[in-house]
């Protein structure tokens, strides 16, 4: 999943709480800054769930500073040890992110009237200008969250993704909605399914690919015992998953026992995605569970919250030691399937895919505002919340799908917080 930063502009507003902060929306979401911005003022903007690079941080003097006593010397609020960007509460008002100055950005000596051009540019054709470096030098980066103790790590299988010769494509990154324009959405029906919190997983039946002299001798014995030039592979990321493989839940061998039981269904050059949820065979649950006593200003997921496991568990309706595969994509030799094509055709492989919450005929602004609503809420599938929705459009140039996730998870997850942060220190 990527990660960037975007220059775009903002728009600005007083904040209702506090004399020396501004509510500037940018890219469709609220930041909270302060007075040295102006309005429509060209600005860089970090989403959060990302990770600002040490060498942006240290120019703009980012990091808290304190003297020999002990007492807070700058306004730095960005923690050293992790650099992450989250969503705040600041006097009341949720931040999505952080804005900052078109100028933060001098110290990697480039022109800041070429960012601008190349934002117009951008904008010009129905997008916005993102990156995570600068004439060489890294900004930012998707923020990773690693949990200690939650499998054991071990060195991967061998051989890589880049082995198959693209012919085992990686999923498309899936966009955050709030992030586009909405005049630039595609004026087509919109798919709208549920989001599931698991892990993701991709099975094919690919061709062989033959490199270097071993792999020239190794055709030769396959053309001579007439086996198959396909074969069947499962990826979870990058690298081929085989019985021996080590991985971050400790042995992958269990993302391979499920795929037996039906990939004799497949056909040439088709590869399924999809998302592994529920637990390891083992019993522990295969994504880190919640504590829903985070979330404490939307009375009514406190409310649900009463009926919730402590912590949640997202099981899916899994188990202990079971796990469930639902598909979001197939491909055949290339070409995506519509959600009623691939629909279909988990039928006659005997899979599930994920679950269809509603088809409408909406899009633009109404579309995005449409989603903050319907991204909250619980699963379909089981007593826990709901991680968001995606939103998918079957257009005849292919499948583009997008993402919105329900801020009460991201607060759960650590994407968000409801703590209260002073900002005050900045004007």
């Amino acid at each position: 999943m990527s990660y960037k930063a975007f220059i775009t502009k903002i728009s600005l507003r007083p904040h209702p709480n506090a004399d020396r902060l501004q509510l500037a929306t940018v890219l469709g979401e609220q930041v909270v800054v302060g007075l040295g911005m102006t309005d429509n003022e060209w600005v860089v903007y970090f989403p959060e769930n990302g990770k600002l690079s040490s060498e942006y941080c240290q120019e703009n003097d980012l990091f808290p500073r304190f003297n020999e006593a002990g007492e807070r010397i700058n306004a730095g609020y960005i923690d050293p040890d992790n650099r992450r960007v989250r969503a705040q509460n600041f006097r009341g008002e949720k931040s999505y992110g952080l804005v900052m100055p078109l100028s933060s950005l001098t110290y990697t000596a480039v022109a800041l009237t070429d960012l601008i051009l190349s934002a117009e540019r951008e904008e010009r054709n129905g997008s916005y200008f993102g990156f995570t470096e600068i004439n060489g030098q890294p900004v930012c980066e998707k923020y990773i969250r690693y949990t200690r103790g939650q499998g054991t790590p071990g060195k991967p299988g061998k051989k890589q993704d880049a082995e198959l010769g693209g012919a085992f494509p990686l999923y498309p990154d899936t966009d955050n909605l709030y992030h586009q324009k909405p005049k630039s959405l595609p004026q087509l029906p919109v798919v709208v399914t549920e989001k599931l919190h698991g892990t993701s997983a991709r099975y094919g039946y690919v061709p062989k690919v033959y490199t270097g002299w071993r792999g020239w001798f190794s055709r030769l014995i396959d053309r001579w015992l007439k086996r198959d030039s396909y074969q069947y592979v499962v990826f979870p990321r990058r690298t081929i998953v085989e019985n021996n493989t080590v991985g971050y839940y400790g042995s992958e061998s269990w993302r391979i026992e499920g795929f037996n039981g039906w990939k004799h269904k497949l056909n040439r050059g088709e590869v399924v995605y999809g998302e592994l949820v529920g637990y390891l065979p083992d019993g522990r649950p295969i994504m880190t569970p919640h504590d829903a006593g985070q979330v404490k200003s939307d009375k009514a997921f406190v409310q649900r919250a009463k009926r919730y496991d402590k912590p949640i568990v997202y099981h899916y309706g899994c188990k202990p030691g079971e796990h469930k595969f639902f598909v979001y994509r197939i491909d055949q030799n290339g070409q995506a399937l519509s959600f009623d094509q691939m629909t279909k055709r988990c039928d006659e492989l005997g899979l599930e895919p994920v679950p269809l919450l509603q088809k409408i005929d909406i899009t633009g602004l109404a579309l995005v505002e449409w989603a903050k609503l319907t991204s909250e809420g619980e699963s379909t599938l089981a007593t826990h919340p709901r991680e968001g929705i995606c939103i998918r459009f079957d257009a005849p140039t292919g499948v583009k799908v997008f993402k919105a996730k329900s801020h009460n998870f991201l607060i759960m997850e650590g994407v968000a917080t409801e703590q209260e942060v002073s900002l005050e220190d900045l004007a």
